[in-house]
């Protein structure tokens, strides 16, 4: 079987700090490299001419989708491997692509992928989505959309989900980046022309919608969510995230009975049962309501699920809202249930989540000190904590200082000096 060929595609402009990085990410498996460029004034191009003489001027017309077209248009291959230039692939994504290619047997036009965007300060994992990079280069299957563009396929469009082995990571969200790019009111503009142009385009409702919450105009957000519901959205994984865009709005607003928020969120769970956000907005309505049995009940069945099919939607779980879960769990169980060992439970969740979280250690050691005896709490501490780390040392005398426990107290602080750091407390 003759071995099908792949095409690279960029479209850039002044991408010199990330360019290089996404190109050798995915060089070794391309047959040939288009990158073009909408008016750089860096030195992006002269980084693109040392990969490959491909290089393309193109007049920027406000319109992603064109722009990706053009570069689509000046591919040979049979496969077209689509990233921006703040992409770049896993080492190990590049033999699972190659391969999956070869065996895909002519079934496939495209291949959903997994992507982690990333915060480039901390090299934090901020959330998780799948996207589609890797596509079939055939003249019916083409980009829509001045802004968010997605491929789109006159017929069937028959997508392989290979989430689970290839990969990329997208640093363009960091919040630094994000300011100094000006993304908001360049997104709101060119989603607002295509709303002239498509009027009834669910998909266009829906991330205005999306583009208004980052925006906090709440009410420009219920508009265009229920609209977006109205007139239906075509793309994967698209329709929970209405769901959630709407009630997040109104609950900002604190405009819909909480019943009619609560019936949503059912229905957005009911529709899109492996959609995360939806349990934890059901819990958040169920909180105001007063209902803590079911916010239980909800928080530690979505603990309990893994998802396995959420990569296909664009979630906004990360770290935090697991910090915010055991934390809220665990103050239900000491304050409302007076459940001390589910309480300590959570508690030692939300701890090891961040081990140097001041609220998480000061809620679990509230009820340690008050209920075991201090060596006990010293042995406990001794599973997470290591003697010999000056930051953890430290940080566990800071933080005793404030609690009463003496003998832990003057442990810590003995520990610390025998690390040659006791004059770094405080005085």
């Amino acid at each position: 079987m003759k071995k099908e060929k792949i095409s690279g595609c960029l479209i850039v402009k002044d991408e010199a700090e990330t360019l290089e990085r996404c190109i050798k990410s995915m060089l070794p498996i391309l047959d040939e490299l288009i990158i073009v460029d909408t008016g750089s004034t860096d030195n992006t191009i002269e980084i693109a001419r040392k990969y490959t003489d491909k290089v393309y001027n193109y007049t920027w017309q406000d319109d992603f989708a064109a722009a990706r077209n053009f570069a689509i248009s000046k591919a040979s291959k049979e496969w077209i491997i689509f990233l921006d230039a703040d992409e770049y692939f896993s080492e190990r994504s590049l033999k699972n692509i190659r391969k999956t290619i070869d065996e895909e047997n002519g079934k496939a036009d495209a291949f959903m992928i997994n992507g982690y965007n990333i915060l480039l300060s901390s090299g934090e994992v901020k959330d998780k989505f799948a996207v589609i990079r890797i596509f079939r280069n055939r003249p019916e299957i083409r980009y829509q959309g001045r802004i968010h563009e997605y491929l789109r396929k006159k017929g069937q469009f028959t997508i392989v989900d290979c989430t689970d082995i290839i990969e990329i990571f997208h640093t363009g969200y960091n919040k630094i980046v994000y300011d100094k790019k000006n993304k908001n009111e360049r997104n709101l503009s060119l989603l607002l022309r295509d709303l002239e142009e498509r009027p009834n385009d669910g998909n266009t409702h829906f991330y205005l919608s999306l583009q208004y919450l980052a925006m906090e105009d709440y009410e420009k957000v219920l508009h265009h969510s229920r609209k977006a519901l109205e007139y239906g959205i075509t793309i994967l994984g698209k329709e929970a995230s209405a769901y959630i865009n709407y009630i997040k709005a109104s609950l900002k607003l604190n405009r819909d009975d909480i019943n009619l928020l609560i019936d949503m969120c059912y229905e957005c769970i009911n529709k899109h049962p492996n959609f995360p956000d939806g349990y934890l907005l059901l819990a958040e309505c169920l909180l105001q309501k007063g209902d803590i049995d079911e916010v239980v009940q909800q928080l530690e069945g979505f603990l309990s699920k893994n998802f396995e099919d959420g990569l296909k939607y664009v979630s906004n779980i990360n770290i935090n809202d697991y910090q915010n879960i055991y934390q809220k769990l665990g103050d239900i169980y000491y304050y409302e249930k007076k459940d001390l060992n589910k309480a300590v439970y959570y508690y030692v969740k939300f701890l090891k989540q961040d081990i140097y979280n001041e609220v998480a250690f000061q809620k679990l050691m509230m009820i340690l000190i008050k209920y075991e005896n201090q060596q006990s709490i010293i042995d406990f501490l001794r599973q997470i904590y290591k003697d010999n780390s000056i930051k953890d040392m430290y940080f566990l005398a800071i933080q005793f200082a404030k609690l009463d426990a003496d003998n832990v107290k003057k442990y810590y602080k003995e520990k610390l000096a025998a690390l040659g750091q006791l004059d770094s407390l405080p005085r």
